[in-house]
């Protein structure tokens, strides 16, 4: 086992004790998603985790910290249930934490089949012909880049344009993934 994946090992176990005293049975599953994934790490790459929660006890166990002997920060977020199924919906291309997480800790079998339901979901949006319910997506996201790029066209302040600039990049690459029917992996 790699140090890398030793240290994973050790922040999912430290998750698991935190629920414990903190919030027993708030945690459904976690999952693994992002560069440890995809296969994409380098020495300083973070965890990134699926902590699915049941209620909101669960919101506790957030936290960011950095690790101080190799400088890596790790922010610990949670995803409630009604969260992952808006992302099921296909209403934006963020969704690789639903659709690509490796499982690692559940906590009941219960859990793991709606997770497969959502994803599933998510399939057959993604393998339906592009509709007119496609095109409402898309607009609203070249809205959004339309907007940042008129705000970044009236701003006076050099960093507020490089804001906005950065928020019509995001927007377009949002219009160009929900165009042709995919979402972003890495």
């Amino acid at each position: 086992m790699s140090t890398q994946e030793n240290r994973n090992n050790r922040i999912i176990e430290a998750i698991l004790e935190k629920e414990k005293t903190l919030c027993p049975g708030a945690v459904a599953l976690i999952g693994i998603y992002g560069s440890f994934q995809t296969g994409d790490i380098h020495p300083l790459s973070d965890l990134d985790l699926l902590i699915l929660i049941n209620d909101d006890r669960g919101w506790k166990l957030g936290t960011s910290f950095i690790q101080d002997d190799l400088g890596i920060g790790h922010d610990i977020y949670c995803t409630n249930w009604e969260s992952l199924r808006e992302d099921a919906c296909f209403l934006h291309p963020h969704i690789s934490k639903l659709m690509d997480s490796r499982i690692v800790y559940c906590a009941d079998e219960k859990y793991r089949t709606e997770l497969e339901k959502l994803r599933d979901q998510v399939r057959g949006t993604l393998a339906e012909p592009f509709g007119e319910n496609d095109c409402r997506k898309a607009e609203n996201e070249l809205k959004g880049a339309r907007c940042c790029y008129a705000d970044a066209m009236i701003a006076d302040d050099l960093n507020v344009v490089r804001s906005y600039a950065g928020g019509t990049i995001y927007f377009a690459e949002n219009d160009v993934a929900l165009l042709n029917k995919t979402y972003f992996r890495k």
